[in-house]
């Protein structure tokens, strides 16, 4: 047989359950009583805090800073870089023609050997424009060296096309690769 529920336990577990709405009722008067007083104060009203407006600001204050020769020089940079690059490149000629004058530009030219080598050829020996072994070395170094950088990019671009879903994809793989790889 079940334990029969005495008056006592039910009268005990009333008066519980009034006591606990009580104290409900009181805990949300204090809130909504907080919440009014809360109200009640002045709002600071926030300063627009746009982003661009700081920036801005910043960049005014590190300007004040410069001096003319420093604005006068930082002038003379920007021009010689735009003058450098030659501004946009219009087209894959010009391209190429930009390339292949850096490449020159890196060459190392031995003026010494050029000067003996004009002093040792007389008028009446046919001169030899065959360059040096040495020479020609480095020139198929530096074709070699190009290609190989062309085929990695070439390969690294195969890669990323064929092997994953979309671009943030590709983006965790790589990070998966860098932390986890040995």
């Amino acid at each position: 047989m079940a334990d029969p529920v005495t008056d006592t336990d039910v009268a005990s577990r009333l008066a519980r359950l009034k006591a606990l709405k009580e104290k409900r009722n009181q805990s949300t008067k204090l809130n909504k009583q907080a919440l009014y007083q809360d109200s009640k104060k002045p709002k600071v009203v926030a300063k627009s805090s746009d982003p661009v407006d700081e920036v801005e600001k910043t960049e005014r204050q590190k300007n004040l800073e410069y001096t003319l020769e420093d604005c006068e020089r930082w002038e003379a940079k920007k021009l010689a870089q735009r003058a450098k690059l030659g501004g946009e490149y219009q087209n894959f000629n010009h391209l190429a023609q930009q390339t292949y004058n850096k490449a020159i530009k890196d060459l190392e030219v031995d003026k010494h050997d050029y000067h003996t080598r004009k002093k040792n050829t007389t008028e009446d020996i046919i001169p030899s424009n065959k360059p040096d072994a040495v020479v020609v070395q480095k020139l198929a170094d530096s074709i070699n060296e190009t290609n190989a950088e062309r085929m990695k990019k070439k390969r690294r671009h195969e890669e990323d096309a064929s092997s994953y879903i979309n671009e943030k994809n590709r983006q965790f793989n790589m990070k998966l690769n860098r932390d986890y790889k040995s």
